[in-house]
This record gives C-alpha cells, sequence and structure tokens, in this order.
C-alpha cells in the first residue's frame, strides 16, 4: 500500500466519521426543536387560559365592560376577544383587528366546538389589509351561572416567528457542529491511520535493510565463484569463503523469518508449567562450551529456595536466553566473563544475563530492541544482523514475560521476568 492509497482509506475514514457524527448531531438537534416548540406551545395556551380567568372575573365581579382595557390587552398580547352577556354580544369594537375579520373570526368560532381545556385552532385568509393570513387559538369560558361568556384567540404570528427563530438557532448550531465534528473527525482519522502509517514505515524500513542485508552476501559469494573459476588453484579456499557466506545467509533468512512470524503472530507457542531454575541449568550447560570457545567465562547464580513454576514455553526461553548470550559473546568480551543469575522477587521470577564489557550507550539502548539496529561500532560484525533482541522481546512477550535492559553502563543486564504460577 502506497501513500495514495492511505489517503483514500483516511478520506473513507473521515467521511464516515463526519456522517454519522452529522446524522447523531441532527438527531439531536432535531430532538431538542421538537421540546422547544411543545414548550412554547404549552406555556401560550396556559398563558391564554389564565388571562381568560382574570378577564372572566373581573367582568364578572364589575359587572361591566372597560372597552379601553380589553382594547389594550388586545394590542399588547395579539388577542381577538369577545364577550357575550347571556349569549348576546356586548358592543365592544376591539382594537387588534378589523370589523370585518373580527366578524370571519367571530363566525369561525361558532361553527367550531370551543372549550376551556380543548382549544381550537382557526385560521383566517389574507385580505387586502393584510397579506399574511392569521392563525389563532381559541379558548371559550363562562361564569359560573353561564349568564357571561369570553372568547379569547391568540394570533400565533409571534409564536411562529418564535420557531423560526428557534429553527435558524439550531441551523446555525447544526452548520456550526459540523465544523467542528469536521475538525474532531479530522483528528480521529488521522489517529486511527497513524499505526497503519507506522506498520507501513517500519515495512518498508523493513524491506529495505533485509535487501541490503542480503546484498552483501550474495556479492561475496558471486565474486568468490567469479574468482574460483579464474584461479582453479585456490578453489578450496574461494569454497570457504563461499560456505561462510552461505551460512549467513542461511542464519539471516532464518532470522527474517522469525521476525515476519511474529509480526504476524503466526508463530507456535506451546505453554506449560516449566521451573525456571531447571532451564537456566539446562542453558549454562548448553552454552558453556561455546563461551569457553570464545575465551571466557561462563558463571551461574542460582539460590537454594523454591523458585515455583512459570508458565512459558521452554524452546522459546531457551532460544531468548541463547540470543542474549550470543550478544554476550560478541559485543561483551571481558576478563570478568558473562554471569547467568536466577532471581525472585514475591510473585515473579527473573533471568539475568549480564556481561561486563563496554556496555551500551544511552543513545543505542533507547532503540537496542529495533529490527536491525546496531551501533556503528558493531557494523563491522557479520554474523550479527540487528534481529537478534527484537525476536527476544517479541517471543518473551508471546510468553507474557518481559525482557528488558535492567543496566548499559560498566557492562550490560538485561532481564527477563516472567509471573510465578499459583
Amino acid at each position: 500500500m502506497n501513500e495514495s492509497g492511505l489517503k483514500k482509506i483516511q478520506t473513507k475514514l473521515l467521511l464516515s466519521y463526519m456522517l454519522a457524527s452529522a446524522v447523531l448531531l441532527l438527531i439531536v438537534l432535531f430532538a431538542v426543536g421538537i421540546l422547544l416548540y411543545q414548550n412554547l406551545i404549552r406555556d401560550t395556551k396556559t398563558e391564554l387560559r389564565a388571562n381568560l380567568d382574570r378577564y372572566l372575573e373581573q367582568i364578572s365581579q364589575e359587572m361591566w365592560v372597560d372597552d379601553t382595557y380589553l382594547g389594550k390587552e388586545e394590542l399588547q398580547n395579539q388577542y381577538v376577544i369577545y364577550v357575550l352577556d347571556h349569549d348576546t354580544p356586548i358592543l365592544f369594537q376591539g382594537t387588534y383587528l378589523g370589523q370585518a375579520q373580527r366578524q370571519a373570526l367571530w363566525d369561525k368560532l361558532l361553527d367550531g366546538e370551543i372549550t376551556y381545556t380543548q382549544s381550537t385552532t382557526i385560521t383566517l385568509p389574507n385580505d387586502r389589509h393584510d397579506r399574511i393570513s392569521k392563525t389563532f387559538f381559541a379558548y371559550q369560558h363562562a361564569t359560573a351561572d353561564g349568564t357571561i361568556k369570553c372568547y379569547i384567540c391568540k394570533d400565533l404570528s409571534a409564536v411562529y416567528r418564535t420557531v423560526l427563530l428557534y429553527i435558524l438557532i439550531l441551523l446555525i448550531g447544526f452548520v456550526i457542529g459540523c465544523i467542528i465534528l469536521y475538525v474532531i473527525s479530522q483528528m480521529l482519522s488521522r489517529r486511527a491511520m497513524q499505526p497503519i502509517k507506522n506498520n507501513l514505515q517500519e515495512q518498508n524500513a523493513f524491506f529495505h535493510a533485509a535487501s541490503h542485508e542480503l546484498k552483501s552476501p550474495i556479492a561475496v559469494i558471486t565474486a568468490n565463484n567469479s574468482a574460483s573459476i579464474v584461479d582453479p588453484q585456490h578453489l578450496e579456499k574461494y569454497r570457504s569463503v563461499i560456505g561462510k557466506e552461505c551460512e549467513r545467509m542461511t542464519t539471516l533468512v532464518q532470522d527474517l523469518l522469525l521476525v515476519a512470524s511474529s509480526s504476524t503472530n503466526s508463530f507456535s507457542v506451546n505453554l506449560s508449567k516449566k521451573q525456571p531454575d531447571t532451564i537456566l541449568i539446562q542453558c549454562y550447560e548448553k552454552m558453556e562450551p561455546l563461551v569457553r570457545d570464545a575465551g571466557m567465562n561462563l558463571n551461574i547464580e542460582i539460590a537454594d529456595i523454591d523458585y515455583g513454576e512459570i508458565l512459558v514455553d521452554e524452546d522459546r526461553l531457551m532460544q531468548v536466553l541463547q540470543i542474549l548470550l550470543s550478544n554476550a559473546i560478541a559485543y561483551g568480551k571481558s576478563e570478568n566473563g558473562i554471569l547467568l543469575q536466577l532471581l525472585k522477587n514475591k510473585k515473579t521470577v527473573i533471568f539475568a544475563v549480564r556481561d561486563y564489557g563496554a556496555g551500551i550507550s544511552a543513545e543505542d539502548a533507547a532503540h537496542i530492541f529495533e529490527r536491525f539496529y546496531r551501533s556503528s561500532k558493531d557494523r563491522s560484525d557479520k554474523m550479527h544482523f540487528g534481529l537478534g533482541l527484537s525476536i527476544a522481546r517479541q517471543l518473551i512477550e508471546s510468553m507474557n514475560g518481559k525482557l528488558t535492559l535492567a543496566k548499559c553502563n560498566s557492562g550490560a543486564l538485561f532481564e527477563i521476568s516472567f509471573h510465578i504460577q499459583s
């Protein structure tokens, strides 16, 4: 997968995040809008009934109608008020609507069933004075003896304007929300793509380093093969060099296969309970002749205690210990040799491999577990490719253990820790 493919995937992720978030935001804002509209209508109806009660009580107590007061109430609240005395309308001209529209509204009131608890919605068509049709809420109430009735109609134009204002605010909120969601979606898509980008970069670096490492032995084999044809008298010499390079290539290919298996978690690990002291003793017996041939001493320290059992793959753990000892032989040569230790904490067993060589610089220590990483002073070693510690850490982690560089000055100290099984 190239950079263009990654950008396409990131764009699809961005669009998916945006679409899902925008739909969710739209649903939330729609629900908020419905609630605001319902509350506004409920408050309007409540206010309308309260004023109806107030007008009716005032008229029944005073036994007369103050036209000026009712006219002021109509203009202030956008009401149309009708008062009936013994089912006869009083002579109140009103101030909010013209006479033609008041009469048309009154005719519609008579046609509908209007009560105190049930409102009626009435729409008046536009006329030459008012090009916009008007919609009213209407309620009716009467005194206890039924002699005085009062009809009150509320023009909903102001209510509808408030609703439009709510819609405008929600639309602005939706646009702002979409902008914020776009920024967040950008961040989320980049974060989601980062592991893929890192993996692709590691993959490219891996192929580059592997091809570079394979190029050298192939070149040596090709050169010595050509030389053996030109100079057959030194055929054994050329064969020896070719054999060593083939052995080197075999080691590299095996390491590459193991790295590839560990990257896909496809290598097999057979976990079982083992005694750690037995494993370390077997490692000592297997590696001591090799360390001695390198002109060094291999020492072992195991306390006379019960270390319990650990859940490991014995062959894989032995492989990791051999990698650490091989590095110690190559890079940690000293008169003090190499030390194998087995330590125990309350819940942990620790395998320690320590050499007393030159140690590892802080700069190298930060990258020592990366694939193909070798310090500049180690690049002359043709049998080590910078894969061992990376493989070792992945093998230990596959067994739920932990491999760390515990000390890097005055020699290197690597520790492998496992939880003790109960």
